[in-house]
Protein backbone atom coordinates (compact mmCIF):
# COMPACT_ATOMS: atom_id res chain seq x y z
CA UNK A 1 0.00 0.00 0.00
CA UNK A 2 3.00 2.51 0.67
CA UNK A 3 3.50 2.62 -2.97
CA UNK A 4 0.08 4.31 -3.68
CA UNK A 5 1.07 7.16 -1.54
CA UNK A 6 3.34 10.23 -2.39
CA UNK A 7 5.14 12.75 0.10
CA UNK A 8 4.25 16.01 -0.04
CA UNK A 9 6.60 18.64 1.03
CA UNK A 10 4.17 19.75 4.02
CA UNK A 11 4.78 18.65 7.46
CA UNK A 12 1.53 18.53 9.67
CA UNK A 13 3.05 17.51 13.39
CA UNK A 14 5.61 15.82 14.86
CA UNK A 15 5.63 14.64 18.36
CA UNK A 16 7.72 11.78 20.45
CA UNK A 17 6.05 9.05 18.65
CA UNK A 18 6.62 10.07 15.35
CA UNK A 19 5.08 12.90 12.68
CA UNK A 20 2.46 13.83 10.45
CA UNK A 21 2.69 14.65 6.74
CA UNK A 22 0.44 15.21 4.00
CA UNK A 23 0.15 12.81 1.56
CA UNK A 24 -1.49 12.19 -2.25
CA UNK A 25 -2.86 9.59 -3.73
CA UNK A 26 -1.16 8.80 -6.99
CA UNK A 27 -4.62 7.22 -8.65
CA UNK A 28 -6.56 10.18 -7.83
CA UNK A 29 -4.41 12.96 -6.41
CA UNK A 30 -6.83 12.76 -3.37
CA UNK A 31 -4.70 14.60 -0.54
CA UNK A 32 -4.90 12.45 2.97
CA UNK A 33 -2.99 12.55 6.49
CA UNK A 34 -0.01 10.18 6.82
CA UNK A 35 0.80 9.32 10.61
CA UNK A 36 4.36 7.74 10.62
CA UNK A 37 4.55 5.58 14.06
CA UNK A 38 7.91 4.86 15.43
CA UNK A 39 6.59 1.05 15.54
CA UNK A 40 9.91 -1.45 14.48
CA UNK A 41 11.58 -0.50 18.31
CA UNK A 42 8.91 -0.93 20.50
CA UNK A 43 7.93 -3.03 23.26
CA UNK A 44 5.74 -5.70 22.77
CA UNK A 45 2.91 -3.94 25.36
CA UNK A 46 3.59 -1.20 23.07
CA UNK A 47 2.78 -3.14 19.79
CA UNK A 48 0.15 -4.65 21.49
CA UNK A 49 -1.75 -1.46 22.34
CA UNK A 50 -1.28 -0.09 19.32
CA UNK A 51 -2.77 -2.98 17.13
CA UNK A 52 -5.73 -2.15 19.56
CA UNK A 53 -5.70 1.31 18.69
CA UNK A 54 -5.55 0.73 14.97
CA UNK A 55 -8.22 -1.71 14.72
CA UNK A 56 -10.67 0.71 16.85
CA UNK A 57 -10.28 3.04 14.26
CA UNK A 58 -10.73 1.03 11.48
CA UNK A 59 -13.90 -0.60 12.74
CA UNK A 60 -15.00 2.52 13.38
CA UNK A 61 -14.54 3.65 9.66
CA UNK A 62 -15.99 0.69 8.76
CA UNK A 63 -19.32 1.52 10.45
CA UNK A 64 -18.96 4.79 8.23
CA UNK A 65 -18.09 6.92 10.48
CA UNK A 66 -19.18 10.23 12.14
CA UNK A 67 -18.95 13.66 10.19
CA UNK A 68 -17.57 15.06 13.30
CA UNK A 69 -14.48 12.38 13.64
CA UNK A 70 -11.11 12.39 11.31
CA UNK A 71 -11.81 9.36 9.61
CA UNK A 72 -9.26 6.75 9.27
CA UNK A 73 -8.57 5.15 6.14
CA UNK A 74 -5.81 2.11 5.85
CA UNK A 75 -2.67 1.34 7.80
CA UNK A 76 0.25 -0.64 7.07
CA UNK A 77 3.94 -0.90 8.21
CA UNK A 78 6.86 0.10 5.96
CA UNK A 79 10.19 -2.02 5.17
CA UNK A 80 12.26 0.75 7.26
CA UNK A 81 10.28 -0.31 10.44
CA UNK A 82 7.44 2.79 10.69
CA UNK A 83 3.61 2.36 11.20
CA UNK A 84 1.85 4.71 8.70
CA UNK A 85 -1.72 5.23 9.49
CA UNK A 86 -3.13 7.36 6.99
CA UNK A 87 -6.46 9.72 7.72
CA UNK A 88 -8.55 12.43 6.00
CA UNK A 89 -6.50 15.59 5.76
CA UNK A 90 -8.23 18.34 7.72
CA UNK A 91 -7.14 21.74 5.60
CA UNK A 92 -8.46 24.51 7.98
CA UNK A 93 -6.05 23.81 10.69
CA UNK A 94 -6.64 22.76 13.98
CA UNK A 95 -8.35 24.23 16.87
CA UNK A 96 -4.74 25.39 18.73
CA UNK A 97 -3.90 27.49 16.06
CA UNK A 98 -7.19 29.49 15.63
CA UNK A 99 -7.22 30.23 19.66
CA UNK A 100 -3.21 31.13 19.19
CA UNK A 101 -3.99 33.55 16.12
CA UNK A 102 -7.43 35.07 17.87
CA UNK A 103 -5.49 35.58 20.75
CA UNK A 104 -2.55 37.27 18.95
CA UNK A 105 -4.68 39.44 16.64
CA UNK A 106 -6.94 39.97 20.27
CA UNK A 107 -9.85 39.01 19.05
CA UNK A 108 -12.77 36.32 20.16
CA UNK A 109 -14.55 34.00 18.53
CA UNK A 110 -18.28 34.54 18.60
CA UNK A 111 -20.60 32.57 21.28
CA UNK A 112 -22.19 30.73 18.32
CA UNK A 113 -19.21 29.82 16.81
CA UNK A 114 -18.22 28.55 20.68
CA UNK A 115 -21.60 26.73 20.61
CA UNK A 116 -21.84 25.27 17.00
CA UNK A 117 -17.88 23.62 18.41
CA UNK A 118 -19.37 22.55 21.57
CA UNK A 119 -22.02 20.72 19.85
CA UNK A 120 -20.14 18.93 16.94
CA UNK A 121 -17.30 17.78 19.50
CA UNK A 122 -19.76 16.20 21.67
CA UNK A 123 -21.46 14.45 18.38
CA UNK A 124 -18.38 12.96 18.09
CA UNK A 125 -17.47 11.95 21.33
CA UNK A 126 -21.15 10.75 22.32
CA UNK A 127 -20.51 8.59 19.40
CA UNK A 128 -17.50 7.26 20.42
CA UNK A 129 -19.10 6.73 23.88
CA UNK A 130 -21.82 4.60 22.43
CA UNK A 131 -19.33 2.32 21.05
CA UNK A 132 -17.38 2.01 24.70
CA UNK A 133 -14.00 4.24 23.07
CA UNK A 134 -12.94 6.18 25.25
CA UNK A 135 -10.75 9.00 22.83
CA UNK A 136 -8.40 10.29 25.97
CA UNK A 137 -6.22 13.01 24.42
CA UNK A 138 -9.76 15.48 23.76
CA UNK A 139 -8.15 19.05 23.40
CA UNK A 140 -7.27 21.90 20.97
CA UNK A 141 -4.86 20.38 18.77
CA UNK A 142 -6.63 17.73 18.43
CA UNK A 143 -9.75 19.26 16.85
CA UNK A 144 -9.25 19.80 13.17
CA UNK A 145 -11.08 22.17 10.94
CA UNK A 146 -12.53 21.17 7.51
CA UNK A 147 -15.35 22.63 5.34
CA UNK A 148 -16.90 24.79 7.71
CA UNK A 149 -17.07 22.43 10.44
CA UNK A 150 -14.46 21.02 13.59
CA UNK A 151 -13.86 17.00 13.42
CA UNK A 152 -12.38 15.17 16.41
CA UNK A 153 -9.26 13.22 15.78
CA UNK A 154 -6.16 11.83 16.96
CA UNK A 155 -8.00 9.03 19.05
CA UNK A 156 -5.16 9.09 22.17
CA UNK A 157 -2.32 6.43 20.30
CA UNK A 158 0.38 7.71 21.30
CA UNK A 159 -0.65 8.11 25.40
CA UNK A 160 -1.86 4.57 25.95
CA UNK A 161 1.27 3.39 24.33
CA UNK A 162 3.33 5.54 26.87
CA UNK A 163 0.74 4.36 29.46
CA UNK A 164 1.70 0.90 28.40
CA UNK A 165 5.14 1.54 28.40
CA UNK A 166 5.41 3.51 31.53
CA UNK A 167 2.39 1.53 33.77
CA UNK A 168 2.36 4.18 36.06
CA UNK A 169 2.64 7.88 36.37
CA UNK A 170 2.76 7.85 32.96
CA UNK A 171 0.51 10.65 32.33
CA UNK A 172 3.18 12.82 33.35
CA UNK A 173 5.23 12.54 30.21
CA UNK A 174 2.22 12.27 27.59
CA UNK A 175 2.89 15.90 26.62
CA UNK A 176 0.43 19.04 28.07
CA UNK A 177 -0.91 17.85 31.45
CA UNK A 178 -3.64 20.42 30.53
CA UNK A 179 -6.81 19.07 29.86
CA UNK A 180 -6.29 15.42 32.08
CA UNK A 181 -8.82 14.90 34.42
CA UNK A 182 -7.51 15.01 38.18
CA UNK A 183 -8.41 10.75 38.76
CA UNK A 184 -6.06 10.64 35.46
CA UNK A 185 -3.45 12.18 37.20
CA UNK A 186 -3.55 10.80 40.58
CA UNK A 187 -2.90 7.41 39.08
CA UNK A 188 -6.92 6.47 40.05
CA UNK A 189 -9.54 4.41 37.34
CA UNK A 190 -11.55 6.15 35.01
CA UNK A 191 -14.21 6.65 32.90
CA UNK A 192 -15.80 8.38 30.06
CA UNK A 193 -16.04 11.35 32.46
CA UNK A 194 -12.46 11.86 31.48
CA UNK A 195 -13.46 12.93 28.08
CA UNK A 196 -16.60 15.41 29.36
CA UNK A 197 -13.83 17.14 31.69
CA UNK A 198 -11.48 17.48 28.46
CA UNK A 199 -13.97 19.12 26.38
CA UNK A 200 -15.10 21.50 29.21
CA UNK A 201 -11.11 22.27 29.13
CA UNK A 202 -11.25 22.82 25.62
CA UNK A 203 -14.63 24.93 25.40
CA UNK A 204 -13.11 26.99 28.25
CA UNK A 205 -9.74 27.69 26.24
CA UNK A 206 -11.89 29.19 23.04
CA UNK A 207 -13.56 31.35 25.22
CA UNK A 208 -11.07 32.64 27.32
CA UNK A 209 -7.90 31.98 24.87
CA UNK A 210 -6.01 30.94 27.78
CA UNK A 211 -6.13 27.57 29.25
CA UNK A 212 -8.64 26.40 32.58
CA UNK A 213 -5.49 25.65 34.75
CA UNK A 214 -2.56 27.66 34.54
CA UNK A 215 0.81 27.50 37.30
CA UNK A 216 4.61 28.40 37.09
CA UNK A 217 5.07 24.73 36.23
CA UNK A 218 3.67 21.76 35.76
CA UNK A 219 3.62 20.37 38.74
CA UNK A 220 2.05 23.30 40.13
CA UNK A 221 -0.62 22.91 37.41
CA UNK A 222 -1.05 19.06 38.58
CA UNK A 223 -1.86 20.70 42.37
CA UNK A 224 -4.23 23.58 40.86
CA UNK A 225 -6.21 20.83 38.74
CA UNK A 226 -6.58 18.60 41.52
CA UNK A 227 -7.76 21.30 44.05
Amino acid sequence: ASDVYKRQPQRLGKGSFGHATLVAREDTKEQFCAKFVKYKHMAPKEKEYVAREVNTMSHLSMEGGHPYLVRFRESFVLASGPLVIIMDFCDGGDLAQLISSARRKRTTFSEQQVHLWLLQLLAATDFLHTRQVLHRDIKPANVFMHAGVCKLGDLGLSKQVMMAATQAGAHTQCGSPLYLAPEVHMGMKYSKKIDVWAIGCTLFEAMMLAPAFQGKDSVQILQNIVW
